[in-house]
């Protein structure tokens, strides 16, 4: 049986130095990934919320399939306001086909949960 395959990408410039100089993330709004390779096989992609050190995430979501980009990727509105407010909340994300789940993708960058609206998009490593 084929392993479903997800990479979770980065949403900003790829340089260090510029990522060092941004203000930390809060609330964040939206989520970009690159499809899974099975992606035609996929019926949604999960996203799931992980608490800081947590390995099983706090929450999980069903997104969907969407309709990929050129370059296939995918974007979708997320909301972190369920979450405890806290730092170094991550998310991952992760392709089902059916009842066949693939593995979690790597965990986004960290982000902050405090009051306010949601809005900027989520960085990813």
């Amino acid at each position: 049986m084929r392993t479903l395959v997800l990479t979770v990408i980065v949403l900003a410039l790829c340089a260090a130095p510029a990522m060092a100089q941004s203000p930390r993330l809060v609330n964040p709004g939206h989520l970009l990934f690159v499809v899974s390779a099975d992606h035609p096989q996929v019926t949604t992609y999960v996203l799931g919320w992980f608490a800081p050190g947590a390995a099983t995430p706090t929450r999980e979501e069903n997104l969907g399939t969407g309709v990929p980009s050129g370059t296939n990727e995918l974007t979708f509105t997320v909301n972190p306001h369920p979450l405890a407010f806290g730092q170094d909340y991550m998310v991952r994300v992760k392709a089902r086909a059916g009842t066949i789940d693939g593995e979690w993708s790597s965990p986004s960058n960290p982000f902050d949960r405090a009051p306010g609206k949601s809005g900027d998009p989520l960085l990813s490593k």
